[in-house]
Parts: C-alpha cells; sequence; structure tokens
C-alpha cells in the first residue's frame, strides 16, 4: 500500500477547531501525543509540509475519544468547521459561476483533493435527485475519515451555495473496497 502523505495544514486546522471548542490545554495534550518531528511542523506552521495520513488519522481518534464519547460520526464537526472558515478565507465569498452547474463545481473539488492529499482521488455524480460524492484509490479510507471528510464537503457546498446539506456516509468497507461513497441532499 505505501505511505499516505496529508499536508500539514489539515492537522493546523483541525487542533484551531480543538482550541475553539475545548480549549488551548485540550489542543496541547493532542499535540503532545504526536510524534516530535510532527510537533515541530505544527510549531513552525508548516502549512505546506506532509505529513504521515496515520497520525492525522491518530489526532481525529484522540478527538473523539477524549470529546466525543467515542462517537466518530461527530468528528464530521471539525471539518465542517475547517471547511466554513477556510474557503471564505482562501476564495473570498463562493458562489456557482453562471452557467456551471453545481455537478461542474464541486467536480472542481478534485484539484482541491490533490492539494491536501497525495493518494486517491474524488469524484462527484448526479443520481436522481442526490449528488453521490466517491472517493476512489484511497487505502485510509476508515470510517473516521469518512466522517471528517463529509463534514469538509458539507462545509463547502454551503459555501458555495448558501443553503443546509445533509451527507450519509453510505459505503465503507476499507478490507473489500478502498474506497468510501456518499449521497448528499438537501437539508
Amino acid at each position: 500500500m505505501g505511505l499516505i502523505n496529508i499536508k500539514n495544514a489539515s492537522l493546523i486546522q483541525t487542533l484551531g477547531f480543538v482550541r475553539e471548542s475545548f480549549g488551548e490545554e485540550a489542543a496541547a495534550q493532542l499535540v503532545g501525543a504526536m510524534p516530535k518531528a510532527v510537533q515541530r511542523k505544527i510549531e513552525l506552521e508548516r502549512l505546506d509540509a506532509w505529513v504521515s495520513f496515520d497520525v492525522f488519522r491518530e489526532l481525529l481518534q484522540q478527538i473523539v475519544d477524549r470529546h466525543y464519547g467515542g462517537d466518530i460520526t461527530k468528528i464530521a464537526h471539525s471539518g465542517h468547521h475547517a471547511a466554513l472558515l477556510e474557503f471564505p478565507r482562501r476564495f473570498g465569498a463562493l458562489s456557482l459561476p453562471a452557467g456551471q452547474s453545481l455537478i461542474d463545481q464541486l467536480n472542481s473539488f478534485t484539484t482541491l483533493w490533490r492539494l491536501i492529499l497525495d493518494r486517491g482521488r474524488i469524484d462527484f455524480m448526479s443520481i436522481d435527485e442526490q449528488i453521490e460524492l466517491r472517493v476512489y484509490d484511497f487505502p485510509a479510507a476508515t470510517e473516521i475519515y469518512g466522517h471528517r471528510l463529509c463534514g469538509w464537503v458539507r462545509g463547502y457546498l454551503e459555501c458555495l451555495t448558501e443553503k443546509a446539506w445533509r451527507l450519509e456516509l453510505h459505503h465503507c468497507d476499507p478490507e473489500a473496497d478502498p474506497s468510501l461513497v456518499f449521497r448528499i441532499t438537501p437539508a
């Protein structure tokens, strides 16, 4: 399978969520449990540095265990929070360009995926009244990351459309198939 990497920006955003939601000490405890090399990248705020995805997954698990009583579905809050803060800050107000469909705009999200993760690919398609999001070729397709991604995509959609959305993790079986499937519907 090989090592999967994620940009340090994802860890820093997630720790920002922990600081705002649970306090500075909660974030410091999480950082203290990380490998020293990762701690150094966080201290230097090296957003573009690559970090092992295993470290990120462990961070998500620690948040779930310490602050959500083991309920992994609640990790979506951290993704949603990151998206609502990150997209407007980086790109200004998002809106659908005239003549562009929501699916076309969502498929531009694939560029963002490649900036953050060095493995896998992402695809959106319209099925009946739903949008389906598929993450392919991603051996780290665990349920905890699936829920984090749900929150992040929901935040992106809300920034883009100014509407509320519901995302459901529809498929996650990393043993049989290293992919994730989500169903997206208006809330």
